[in-house]
């Protein structure tokens, strides 16, 4: 049995940066990459195998949503890399599809799946996304309510969804979120206790 933690937000909650804080705790191992040349998965450093899925090259944004057919290729990847050891990912348009979570649980059984949540408060999210939009040197005005309102109102409902169909859905504190994770990983045996991660 393998471990497969999704983390789900909205645009600006924080995902990336919590992946890119685990890759940065343990190092890149081996990366996986498509015909193309294009990374689509990491292999970290970690005595038990520990893989990320999705592209982490660019400087703010990050995750699964930069694939062309993500609905897809997630399920496929998580098989792939869970036959193999645990699994991490992340995505905003994927959080907000419950539905194929749920399924591609139901497929996997032999694996434990954790949602966590990463939820800031309103004002938060998005003055990180206005942030992100200006250090790309975008200027163009955000209308934050037509752009990023109905995820972050819908996402925490998916999340809620989980907990009513019985599977492990857990929230994580958005500020400062990687001790927790690192905490809820050791505690369920995905890596190795504090120090002794080579």
């Amino acid at each position: 049995m393998s471990l497969v933690v999704a983390i789900q937000g909205a645009n600006g909650s924080g995902k990336t940066t919590l992946v890119r804080g685990l890759l940065e705790k343990f190092g890149v191992e081996e990366e996986y990459t498509d015909n193309k040349g294009k990374v689509w998965a990491y292999k970290l450093k970690c005595k038990q195998p520990l893989y990320v899925i999705g592209r982490y090259e660019k400087a703010a944004c990050g995750g699964c949503d930069s694939f062309k057919d993500f609905a897809k290729f997630i399920p496929k990847a998580v098989r792939t890399l869970a036959s193999r050891g645990n699994v991490i990912f992340e995505s905003v348009c994927w959080s907000t599809m419950p539905g194929r979570s749920i399924e591609l649980v139901k497929k996997l059984p032999q694996h434990h799946f954790i949602f966590c949540l990463l939820n800031p408060p309103w004002e938060v999210v998005v003055h990180r996304v206005q942030k992100r939009r200006l250090d790309k040197g975008n200027l163009k005005p955000l209308d934050p309510e037509k752009s990023i309102r109905g995820k972050y109102d819908y996402i925490p409902k998916t999340h809620a969804r989980f907990a009513k169909e019985g599977l492990d859905a857990r929230v994580l504190p958005w500020q400062n979120p990687l001790p927790n994770l690192l905490f809820m990983l050791e505690n369920l045996g995905a890596i190795p206790p504090e120090g002794d991660y080579q």
